[in-house]
């Protein structure tokens, strides 16, 4: 079983191994008195704690989102934001969602990539990575082929993969080569934080057609998708 926690995608496998295992704090007289309420509760306060919780605390959150499943059938997506101005847990959103089996394998887990057969680097050097080092490599793709999103899917996949592992809370970037560009320097970037319902959306587009400049500046950088959430830090 799969289930999204803001950018990441847990594989639980089998619920009833997770719910008896030796990591979950809980017996299973505690796990059947837990309501939903008290699950989100959770989850607030946990992103309150540390907003990249999912990361730091993966198997805190493994658990956590285990007995969500369990708890809150149909659900099997949360996203949990803390605003920048939050003084307390109270503050922090919550939303859930029912999201389609093909998504989520799709989004994949991101550890399974990053280790992968086509990943060019191991583990030593992915950790030594910047963020200002996968900027230049994202400028450098474009500035040579505008187009290498399509041209090198493989390529890309795992560029936004290192950048989702090392730069986190972003899981959109924008990169364009002006017409006049001379050099890599010159070609823009810009991150974002888009809400997974808008990625769903994208995504499921994309299946049936080729997306377009438009489609995504309309869902995203443009910050007009209504009735689709905004996405963050586009500006």
């Amino acid at each position: 079983m799969l289930f999204l926690f803001n950018d990441i995608v847990f594989d639980l496998g089998d619920l009833k191994t997770i719910l008896r295992s030796e990591e979950m704090p809980l017996d299973v007289t505690q796990i059947d008195t837990l309501t939903p309420g008290q699950l989100t509760t959770l989850a607030r306060e946990a992103v309150f704690a540390d907003p990249n919780v999912g990361r730091n605390r993966p198997n805190h959150i493994r658990c956590l989102v285990a007995l969500m499943a369990y708890a809150i059938p149909g659900s099997n997506a949360i996203l949990v934001v803390r605003p920048e101005e939050a003084k307390s847990w109270i503050e922090v959103g919550v939303r859930f969602a029912q999201v389609p089996i093909e998504t989520l394998a799709y989004l994949g887990d991101l550890k399974t990539i990053l280790r992968s057969e086509e990943m060019p680097l191991d583990v030593t050097q992915i950790d030594t990575l910047t963020p200002g080092q996968l900027t230049t490599l994202a400028r450098e793709a474009v500035f040579a082929d505008p187009n290498v999103g399509r041209n090198r899917p493989n390529h890309i996949r795992c560029l936004v993969a290192l950048m989702a592992y090392a730069i986190p809370g972003s899981n959109a970037i924008l990169v364009v080569r002006p017409e006049e560009a001379k050099s890599w320097i010159e070609v823009g970037v810009r991150f974002a934080q888009v809400p997974i319902e808008t990625l769903a959306y994208l995504w499921s587009r994309q299946q049936s057609a080729p997306l377009t400049a438009a489609d995504v500046n309309t869902a995203v950088w443009t910050r007009s998708a209504a009735p689709l959430p905004p996405a963050t830090g586009t500006g």
